[in-house]
Parts: C-alpha cells; sequence; structure tokens
C-alpha cells in the first residue's frame, strides 16, 4: 500500500514538472497598415456600387468593405484579397436593394493585421438602371 501511494505521489510530482507554468496568447507578427485607404467615389445604379479608393502600399494582403444603412453600421461585409497596387482599386458591391441609401468604409489588412478605415461615403440606389456619381 505504502508502494502505490509513493508511486501516485512520484506520478503527480511528475506531470507538475511538465505542465507549462504560463499560457502565452497567439501573437500576431504582421506589419499593420500605415494609413487608411481613401474611398473618394462610387458609381451606384439600382443595384449595385462601384466604390473607388486608393490603395495602401505598405503593408497589405487584403481590402475589407462593410456597409449598412446608417453611419456606422456594419451589417453587411466583404473582404478580397488584393497586393500592393499603384493606381485606383475599384471594388463592385451587387445585391442592393432600389432606392436605399447606402454607408460604405474600406479598410486595408495585412494578415492578421487590420488597418485604419476610410471616411464613411454614402450613396442612394435609384428605381432606374441609370448611373450617377458620388463623389467626397
Amino acid at each position: 500500500m505504502k508502494s502505490l501511494s509513493f508511486l501516485i505521489i512520484l506520478l503527480l510530482i511528475s506531470l507538475w514538472l511538465f505542465i507549462p507554468k504560463s499560457i502565452s496568447a497567439a501573437q500576431c507578427l504582421a506589419t499593420k497598415p500605415d494609413h487608411a485607404p481613401d474611398l473618394f467615389q462610387i458609381d451606384i445604379n439600382k443595384g449595385s456600387a462601384t466604390l473607388y479608393f486608393t490603395p495602401v502600399n505598405n503593408a497589405v494582403t487584403n481590402y475589407t468593405i462593410v456597409y449598412g444603412l446608417s453611419r456606422g453600421d456594419e451589417r453587411w461585409g466583404i473582404s478580397f484579397p488584393y497586393g500592393v497596387y499603384h493606381g485606383v482599386i475599384n471594388y463592385t458591391v451587387n445585391h442592393l436593394s432600389p432606392n436605399t441609401r447606402y454607408y460604405f468604409r474600406v479598410r486595408a489588412d495585412n494578415g492578421c493585421r487590420q488597418g485604419f478605415w476610410s471616411d464613411t461615403l454614402s450613396a442612394r440606389t435609384n428605381w432606374h438602371f441609370k448611373m450617377y456619381t458620388r463623389v467626397k
């Protein structure tokens, strides 16, 4: 009986030695984009909006667009891969409701690191298939 108690104590001490003493969270080592894209134009019609913005070229793997029905509303979003680019980037958001005002923002991301949000720009879809442009 004494030998069984001794074995249990020895087992507990062995387990204690191999249990990590501190647990650390995973770290994101990616560089954060250093500024926000400039969302400066939206071409809009009955059911879609094409956003135009300047790229962020210091550290970027993708862009994220969020939009909703009021300023700060982020009920919908899309993220798409896009690396370093010299020129204006455009992206079309489809399946919008007609005669509805939408508020859009865009952000550059680099892997696990999120960048800064652009200013919010809004535009209203129309009932017709006519296109119009909203400029900042």
